[in-house]
C-alpha cells in the first residue's frame, strides 16, 4: 500500500478517535453540570420549604401571644400563666431548633454532593489534559 494513503488512513483514524473522545468528554461534563443544577434546585426547594415553615412558626408564635393574653384574663394566678408561657416558649424554641437542624443537614448534603461532583470533574479534566498532551503513537 502506498505510504501516502497509509498516512491518510492513520491521520483520519486519529482525528476520528480524538473527535469521539472530545464529544464523549463534553457529554460527561454536561451530565455532571446538569446534576449540579438539579441539586441546586433541590436546595432552593428545601430553603423555600424552611422559609414557609418559619413563616408558619411566626403565625403560631403570634397565636400563642394572643392565647397568653386570653389565658391571663381567664386564669387568676400569675404563677400558672408564667408556667404556661414558659412551656409555650420551650415548644417554640424546640420547633425553631428542629427547623435549623433540618436546613443545616440539607445544606451539608448538597455541599457534599457538589464537592464530589467537582472532584469528579477535576479528574475528568485531568484525564482529558493528559490525553491531549500525549503525542500520537506512530506505528
Amino acid at each position: 500500500m502506498d505510504p501516502f494513503v497509509q498516512g491518510l488512513i492513520i491521520t483520519f483514524a486519529s482525528l476520528t478517535g480524538a473527535g469521539a473522545s472530545y464529544a464523549g468528554f463534553w457529554i460527561i461534563v454536561g451530565k455532571k453540570v446538569a446534576k449540579i443544577d438539579d441539586q441546586e434546585s433541590a436546595l432552593a426547594d428545601v430553603n423555600k420549604e424552611c422559609s414557609d415553615l418559619r413563616a408558619a412558626l411566626a403565625v403560631h408564635v403570634a397565636a400563642f401571644a394572643d392565647y397568653r393574653e386570653q389565658a391571663l384574663e381567664k386564669f387568676s394566678t400569675i404563677k400558672l400563666a408564667r408556667e404556661m408561657e414558659a412551656r409555650l416558649r420551650e415548644a417554640n424554641e424546640a420547633s425553631e431548633e428542629r427547623l435549623n437542624r433540618a436546613q443545616a443537614a440539607s445544606e451539608r448534603r448538597l455541599t457534599d454532593t457538589v464537592d464530589r461532583l467537582t472532584q469528579q470533574l477535576d479528574r475528568v479534566f485531568g484525564v482529558a489534559l493528559a490525553f491531549q498532551n500525549t503525542p500520537p503513537s506512530r506505528t
